[in-house]
């Protein structure tokens, strides 16, 4: 199928046809006459345009163009590719003898003037012709005017012959050919007078890019002779860039043309204005190899929908950089949020319900590289979302999820988690039993202990039978037990009842009768032992002497269980409370100093700050602000002194201030992990808006942990101006050979300076509702689309964006041909 978008094919710039035999005069080219026969160029044309064969040729022939035979092989090679449902092309061209002048120290002139000069030697360049709307008399004339400056067999002054072409309105590129006998490395000696003259090397490369030549040709037969590929690495390296050089075939016999022959890629469609546009750009579109293919992207894109509101479309999508163009809401966002959603994603799927009235009335379906219809994971990165998510959104989270193959992997994270719970699990156990401590007290400060023993009596039968016996021997040993585990505790524990002075002084008495009492007790144990043992019988003679003790010991049993739970409960809480605060104290004793870990990457610096100004005084500071008692406030300094203060003060908060909140709020602020970008030293938080956008951008499109599309809406809508060349439009020129890029934009350098592949041009059929897409690449037109022309149209600078491409790589200096306007 013929394709519409920049992709790369095998070009053949510099080949020969019999009628180099006109000048050149000599048997190098086979057969009789001076031009090919009709049987020979369909002969010419099947042998040199199969698939593994160039896409596009230039016929170059000596000093000399062939008109009529070019006419014939231009038809047949239009002919050809309808059979094979292909595109080929054939372009003019001629192969010229030149000089250029020198000045006395073997210098070149760029410019004419009036100092002596001499002449060079005698060296070749290939002239290739856009012929796009030519009839036959434009063809007649280019013949003439060749036949003309070439009536014998002498070379011409290189500036005489352009400008002559230039007069003439003649559009061409000029490349330089090199490597053979009249070759450019020859035409100034390296060496004068047997001394080694760096200056001529100097002069050498500032000729072949004064702006005459944005190729050279090297022909392919001759590039294998290492002293040639030394000889152009040597000039690129002294100088510090590339000089293009493109491998051609050169041949002067069809038959011998080779399957295999080494010729150089071009990334385009066949034709001049391609070939235009791999001049202009030829760091990205001329190889010697071309870029290896995407493994995964989308190669289709196929739209329906209802006839009125969308025109049914089928367009093809580059591996590389795809832009939609057109005026304000022609459709561009829309496409690429149905493009999103057909792709499975749903990341834009809440962006789609501002465009209702094509709810159900446009579709989109995908066809991935595999031929099969693509479901998978494209990056999107909608308008404004970059604010949105990395600029008005403080949370790290989204650094930390997105950049993480930037951050440093070094950092123990899973610790300072488990130390921020740590710290809010024990302030909130702390704060759960501060709260029970405060009301325990608040029961205990309220009774006296006599209060414990003014239980209500408790009846009994008059004859105890030997179940109810043994369930109260039961019982006795239990308050024995009891007894002695009270006064265990009350004895080795004087000191946390001191503060209830009264309950002390009681306590204390009572203590003793409690020892007469358990000494007592367990004499009468004993008792109960014996009666175990007794029959039946005896049971009925103890009745009396076993009511009236039982009576008594299990009321004061009772009263003493009862209390001894209730102090124990007090006191164990209390202990929890102190246990809370010496574990909190030395968690945040043991948590790490401040600390920074970091990621270098060119012209970034990701790093991991691990910030701690957190104390124990501070977290006391946020629970000591829920407290309603103002004199806990005002005198309480630590935790301790807090825990102390409830013994006698209730512990109540405010309703409104919730625990949790506030001590998050805290650890945020003292203790926290800072995600940090660094560009060229500066802070991203400290630069300006739309700096730290076009940072964001930066990163995001050169990120390399994901292969699949990456997918943007006007990603220069929030970009600082100055930045959308230096840093959009380099970046998306640097990764678009490694991930295929689809974005919507309204500024003509992103598509033209960023050498789009493909751009897709949207527009409204009417006002109203329907939209319209057509495609191509930067160099494609037919009789329905030029996309320049809508670039130009449609693009605020898109024409000065073209010429401002061409003056980059000096395609205008010398005023031979401009770029063409196409407004």
């Amino acid at each position: 199928m013929k394709s519409r978008i920049s992709s790369w094919n095998k070009w053949d710039l510099h080949i020969h046809t019999r009628a180099s035999k006109i000048k050149k005069g000599n048997n190098e080219y086979f057969g009789e006459g001076v031009s090919f026969t009709d049987a020979e160029i369909k002969d010419f044309v099947n042998h040199i345009f199969p698939d593994s064969k160039p896409k596009l040729v230039a016929i170059t022939d000596h000093d000399y163009f062939d008109n009529q035979q070019f006419l014939k092989i231009k038809k047949e090679v239009e002919e050809y590719s309808e059979i094979k449902d292909s595109q080929f092309c054939v372009l003019p061209g001629v192969e010229c003898d030149i000089f250029f002048k020198l000045n006395e120290n073997n210098e070149v002139i760029i410019e004419d003037d009036a100092r002596q000069f001499k002449h060079s030697k005698r060296t070749h360049i290939v002239l290739i012709f856009n012929d796009i709307d030519w009839g036959d008399e434009r063809y007649l004339e280019l013949h003439n005017l060749i036949e003309e400056k070439y009536r014998d067999d002498s070379p011409i002054w290189i500036n005489e012959l352009l400008q002559k072409f230039a007069q003439n309105k003649f559009e061409f590129i000029a490349i330089p050919h090199f490597s053979k006998e009249n070759g450019i490395e020859d035409s100034v000696p390296d060496n004068v007078d047997g001394a080694r003259c760096e200056h001529n090397m100097e002069e050498k490369v500032n000729w072949i890019l004064s702006g005459y030549f944005p190729l050279l040709d090297a022909a392919s037969s001759d590039f294998t002779n290492m002293k040639v590929v030394e000889f152009y690495k040597q000039l690129s390296n002294k100088h510090g860039f590339k000089i293009p050089e493109v491998l051609t075939s050169d041949n002067h016999d069809y038959r011998n043309y080779n399957k295999d022959l080494n010729l150089s890629w071009y990334k385009a469609t066949p034709s001049f204005k391609g070939l235009k546009m791999c001049c202009s750009d030829y760091d990205m579109r001329v190889k010697l190899e071309p870029d290896a293919p995407r493994s995964i992207f989308i190669s289709k894109i196929l739209i329906t929908g209802d006839d009125e509101y969308v025109e049914k479309k089928e367009m093809e999508l580059s591996e590389n950089l795809n832009c939609l163009i057109g005026g304000r809401s022609s459709g561009k966002s829309l496409l690429l949020k149905q493009i999103v959603k057909a792709s499975g994603s749903s990341d834009a799927d809440n962006e789609l319900l501002r465009y209702k009235k094509y709810d159900g009335k446009f579709s989109v379906s995908l066809i991935g590289n595999d031929g099969k219809v693509y479901k998978g994971k494209p990056e999107y990165i909608s308008q404004g979302s970059i604010i949105e998510k990395y600029i008005n959104n403080t949370s790290n989270s989204n650094l930390a999820n997105d950049f993480k193959e930037y951050f440093p992997k070094n950092v123990d994270f899973e610790s300072i988690e488990k130390d921020k719970e740590n710290i809010k699990t024990t302030l909130s156990n702390l704060d759960n039993g501060l709260e029970r401590l405060s009301t325990s007290s608040k029961e205990l400060l309220s009774k006296n202990f006599n209060d414990y023993l003014s239980i209500s009596k408790i009846k009994y039968e008059n004859k105890i039978s030997n179940k109810t016996l043994l369930a109260e021997f039961d019982y006795g040993y239990k308050t024995v037990n009891n007894l002695k585990q009270f006064i265990e505790i009350l004895e080795t524990n004087k000191q946390l009842i001191e503060p209830y002075k009264k309950l002390y002084s009681d306590l204390c008495n009572l203590i003793e009768k409690f020892k007469k009492q358990l000494e007592l007790s367990l004499k009468r144990i004993k008792i109960y032992e014996l009666i175990k043992k007794a029959s039946t019988a005896l049971i009925f003679h103890l009745d009396s002497t076993a009511e009236g003790y039982d009576k008594k010991q299990k009321t004061q049993a009772a009263a003493i269980g009862s209390l001894s739970n209730q102090v124990y409960e007090w006191w164990r809480t209390y202990s929890s409370v102190n246990k809370h605060i010496k574990s909190l104290k030395q968690t945040v004793d043991s948590l790490k100093e401040t600390q920074t870990f970091q990621n270098d990457i060119p012209s970034f610096k990701f790093s991991i700050k691990i910030t701690n100004n957190l104390t124990i005084t501070e977290l006391f500071k946020v629970v000591l602000e829920r407290v309603k008692d103002k004199e806990i406030r005002e005198s309480t300094k630590n935790f301790f002194q807090l825990a102390d203060k409830v013994l006698t003060h209730p512990y109540e908060t405010y309703v409104s201030k919730n625990l949790k909140t506030m001590i998050d709020s805290k650890l945020d602020e003292s203790y926290k992990i800072e995600y940090l970008i660094y560009e060229k030293g500066e802070l991203i938080n400290s630069m300006s808006e739309g700096r730290k956008v076009s940072v964001f951008m930066n990163i995001l499109l050169n990120r390399t942990d994901s292969i699949e599309p990456l997918i943007i809406d006007q990603p220069e809508d929030d970009m600082d101006n100055s930045d959308i060349y230096e840093i959009l439009v380099k970046s998306l020129r640097s990764r678009k050979a490694g991930r295929q890029i689809i974005l919507a934009t309204h500024d003509s350098n992103i598509v033209v300076n960023g050498d789009a592949e493909n751009v897709i041009y949207a527009s409204k059929k009417n006002k109203k509702t329907k939209i319209s897409y057509d495609y191509g690449s930067l160099e494609y037109e037919d009789e329905n689309i030029n996309i320049q022309k809508l670039i130009c149209d449609t693009l605020e600078g898109g024409e000065q964006a073209f010429i401002n491409r061409a003056y980059k790589y000096d395609l205008n200096k010398t005023k031979i041909y401009k770029w063409e306007s196409v407004k």
